[in-house]
């Protein structure tokens, strides 16, 4: 017997363009990264083409897998080679692309030693293609594999997804929910008014009983701490926690080791992607990381420093330490970016540029970590290439790959649009711009009007121009969707008077459209829906070829809570927060699959008990092993309930996870709140927010101060108890000032106490 378990080791790095595989028309080999087994396979005697070796498993759910990249964009037939033997009469290959799943189930006792044709799929040059022959029952044979260029066949349709009708499931957030927040089921195949009921894991006692209502169970009323499972009908769920902070307390600690180790330099200087393996410039790294710091200051200053391979950082200035690990990040990429530009010869991307301005405003918040010539040469790399309008460093534009574009100037109305890997969101430039326009004023540049000029600018071509109704114009965009609706939402919120008209009727129809949308067994916002007023096509993880959704689903909830945050109706405004939460439930396993997206996430992430079904092995990313990544998701097949639909491309992009930082800064956003009272020179100050991670011991934070004289100091505030919602502090008024403001977070996230003193 051999071992064929995979030892999950980093990869060789890959240059940006995939080399050509020799032999690609013929076969794949058998070994390295093109090829691997999963369980226990043994060494057959019977050869396979050309006498190379074969081997075999009769153990049901084991599987042989290969993979290799598509050499263009087009149509692939793809033949299996498998040779004449006692062999099973129903082996289960699953070919996949970005084009798409195709199951085929292939009798192994005919056509033997031949090239037999199971397939003929689309792929896009320089994405994966694979095949993955799982045992079924009986000697499944593992032979070869070919993949051949066609330009006369066209491609198979995939066909429809089975729908169970049948078996009665129960799925959620494995991790758990957080005490205050929506807390919802999917239970499967049971009838409207079906009791369900919430039992403790220590002593099986029922605490919450509910009915189901549309293959839902809605719990959100019970709001106590503890680890329960869900029954119906004789089904359980996994045990699942529930908690104060529970989301933040079980995320943020694998989503920022996944950007710490995925970095370029961590595997060698130069990588693939910008300043991120894999990355891209739609891949929004630098945003989301701000954002994430703006939105819950204390929980990442509190973190203990561990910046991995930091003795070999491309940069020596950044191997010694003394910032948190995220704002470590922060200027690795601005000075990355920089480097590229100033020392490379590096014409940026409009994308990449305009993450620089996020840097930029936080400046002032963290310029004890942060250097003034460090900041002045970032924001006058920002002001010099701003209205650069050529780029000759970027991937998957709308013109030759790599060739020079110019149409970078972020001055001017940003009016492309990029395509199903979310390159090019509508209204990407608009949020960009306002923020260079509030960096210019603070710093007193030359003509900050232009960047206000240019949000509304790009604002108002979005509203007059884009119909958001096209899921194409949203999920479409796959993993930069959510970018689209935070610009708007951004500019509404920050200029209301500014803004141009109409802006506000288009984030409510949006709004409305995905409530539509999400109406459903698992409160999933599908692609499109006939019940939602603008077409027919119903279709669940959309763009007609099925491709993966882990950034649309990672990413929404920042999209439904930006939203939230400038609609004024009460019910609706609940409801998308409801199907935010739904989709990040989603990703932690309420789902057809029953399965977390990233693949190791019961070793990495808390209560997580089924990981995603595959890694892919290699890639140009090489992030299967890094801490955190999203490996997966659902694809079409899976929907409306298909538990037995396969698990479709896997392959982890910087750009999924930067989807799910950014949730997570406005799911923490949205806990923040203070308060101070005073009592003669004391001041009583009260912080609410997500930092309560250790239910076993009280906590700190850290509130800013500031007073009527410009004097500025920071207030630690302690957890009231060992598990606790709530943080206070004491502040003494100094003598000579006329007020006192207390703030935590900052930017759009920051919220604030004034509190006059005479």
């Amino acid at each position: 017997m051999r071992d064929l378990q995979p030892q999950r080791q980093l990869k060789p790095q890959r240059t940006l363009e995939p080399k050509r595989q020799l032999n690609w028309d013929y076969k794949l080999l058998r070994s390295g990264r093109n090829y691997r087994e999963t369980g226990n396979w043994v060494a057959s005697n019977l050869t396979g083409y050309a006498g190379d070796s074969t081997t075999y498993s009769a153990t049901a759910g084991h599987s042989a897998e290969w993979s290799r990249y598509a050499d263009k964009t087009g149509v692939y037939n793809v033949y299996v080679w498998y040779p004449l033997g006692p062999s099973t009469d129903q082996a289960e290959y699953i070919v996949t692309s970005l084009g798409g799943t195709w199951l085929r189930y292939v009798d192994q006792t005919k056509n033997t030693d031949k090239w037999v044709k199971i397939a003929t799929i689309t792929a896009e040059a320089g994405t994966v293609m694979s095949v993955t022959l799982n045992v079924l029952k009986g000697n499944t044979r593992a032979g070869q594999v070919r993949f051949e260029y066609t330009t006369v066949d066209k491609p198979d349709d995939m066909g429809a997804g089975v729908t169970d009708t049948e078996t009665i499931g129960v799925y959620l957030n494995q991790s758990g929910f957080d005490t205050l927040k929506s807390k919802r089921a999917t239970v499967t195949n049971v009838p409207d008014n079906t009791v369900f009921e919430i039992k403790t894991k220590s002593n099986d006692a029922v605490v919450h009983t509910g009915k189901i209502k549309d293959q839902i169970a809605d719990f959100t009323s019970y709001q106590t701490s503890g680890e329960y499972y869900l029954e119906c009908s004789g089904k359980k769920s996994f045990v699942f926690s529930i908690g104060k902070y529970l989301t933040q307390r079980v995320s943020v600690g694998p989503a920022l080791r996944f950007m710490d180790q995925s970095r370029s330099d961590v595997f060698l200087t130069g990588a693939n992607g910008v300043a991120w393996r894999d990355s891209h410039q739609f891949s929004f790294e630098l945003e989301s990381l701000t954002q994430q710091y703006q939105a819950n200051p204390s929980i990442y200053d509190r973190m203990p420093m561990g910046i991995s391979n930091l003795a070999t950082s491309q940069y020596p200035e950044l191997r010694t330490q003394t910032e948190p690990d995220i704002i470590w990040l922060l200027k690795f990429a601005v000075l990355r970016y920089w480097d590229l530009w100033a020392n490379q010869g590096k014409k940026h991307h409009a994308l990449i540029k305009a993450q620089l301005p996020y840097f930029l405003m936080l400046y002032p918040d963290i310029k004890q970590h942060v250097s003034e010539s460090f900041y002045t040469k970032i924001r006058d790399f920002a002001v010099a290439v701003w209205a650069e309008p050529q780029s000759n460093y970027h991937w998957y534009e709308t013109d030759a790959f790599h060739q020079l574009t110019t149409d970078n100037n972020l001055l001017e109305v940003q009016s492309k649009i990029g395509g199903i890997k979310g390159e090019k969101p509508p209204g990407y430039a608009i949020r960009p711009n306002l923020l260079m326009y509030e960096v210019a004023k603070r710093d007193n540049l030359p003509n900050p009007q232009q960047y206000l000029n240019a949000a509304y600018n790009n604002a108002k071509w979005l509203i007059d121009s884009v119909n958001l109704d096209d899921p194409a114009m949203t999920k479409g965009q796959r993993m930069s969707e959510y970018v689209t609706m935070q610009g708007l939402a951004y500019f509404i919120e920050v200029y209301p008077s500014q803004a141009p008209a109409g802006i506000r009727e288009k984030i409510n129809r949006w709004v409305d459209l995905m409530i539509k949308r999400s109406n459903n067994l698992w409160d999933l916002r599908k692609y499109a829906d006939p019940n939602d007023g603008t077409g027919t096509l119903d279709q669940w993880t959309g763009g007609m070829i099925r491709y993966n959704e882990p950034g649309n689903l990672a990413g929404f909830l920042s999209a439904a809570y930006a939203a939230s945050r400038v609609i004024t109706d009460s019910t609706k405004k609940a409801r998308i927060k409801e199907i935010g939460i739904a989709q990040l439930d989603n990703m932690f396993g309420r789902n057809p699959m029953n399965r977390h997206f990233s693949y190791d996430g019961p070793t990495q992430i808390e209560g997580v008990d089924q990981g995603w079904t595959t890694f892919y092995v290699g890639g140009a990313g090489i992030l299967q092993d890094v801490v955190g990544v999203i490996d997966g998701a659902p694809k079409e097949f899976a929907y409306p309930y298909n538990p037995k639909a396969p698990g479709g491309y896997t392959e982890g992009w910087v750009a999924f996870n930067t989807c799910w930082n950014s949730s997570l800064a406005y799911h923490a956003a949205d806990e923040t709140e203070i308060t101070a009272t005073r009592s003669g020179t004391t001041i009583t100050v009260t912080l609410r927010a997500a930092l309560n991670v250790d239910s076993t011991k009280a906590e700190t934070g850290q509130v800013d101060v500031l007073t009527s004289s410009g004097a500025t100091s920071k207030l630690t505030v302690t957890e009231k108890s060992v598990d606790d919602y709530y943080f206070t502090g004491t502040y003494t008024v100094p003598n000579g000032v006329t007020w006192v403001e207390f703030s935590y977070g900052y930017g759009l996230f920051k919220k604030s106490a004034r509190i006059p003193v005479i």
